[in-house]
């Protein structure tokens, strides 16, 4: 999912949840926020109070799961399951697509989110 810090006017993915052990005022075993900034790729953490406060951050993208139905569009029809996540080193974020197709079923496939759709037709990002 793909928020927007209102006071700066960043984007940020979320990731999940992480785990902290430490000895600074963060207690051990506490469960944060995760999320990468898309400008720069830089991870932070948050307490989920804190990032899920709406006059702090604000859900602008679609929650994509792995394991998610999506078809590749335009062009080439290419229906198929999300199975991973990641980011370029230049902070874009690209989707691992197993194909569910007759005659290249299992094949796999890294688009950007401009190329995926979800069943409800919501494109995961800006067609490039």
């Amino acid at each position: 999912m793909t928020y927007l810090h209102l006071g700066r006017q960043s984007k940020y993915d979320v990731l999940g949840k992480v785990r902290i052990q430490t000895s600074r005022p963060i207690l051990d075993d506490e469960e944060l926020t995760l999320y990468r900034a898309q400008e720069d790729g830089s991870l932070w953490g948050r307490h989920p109070d804190e990032f899920f406060d709406p006059n702090r951050f604000r859900s602008i993208g679609p929650l994509v799961i792995i394991g998610d139905h999506v078809t590749k569009e335009p062009g080439y029809s290419y229906p198929g399951e999300i199975r991973s996540v990641f980011w370029t080193h230049a902070g874009e974020r690209r989707y691992v697509v197993e194909a569910t197709g007759p005659g290249y079923s299992g094949m796999l496939h890294i688009f950007n989110g401009g190329q995926l759709l979800l069943p409800n037709g919501v494109r995961l990002g800006e067609p490039k």
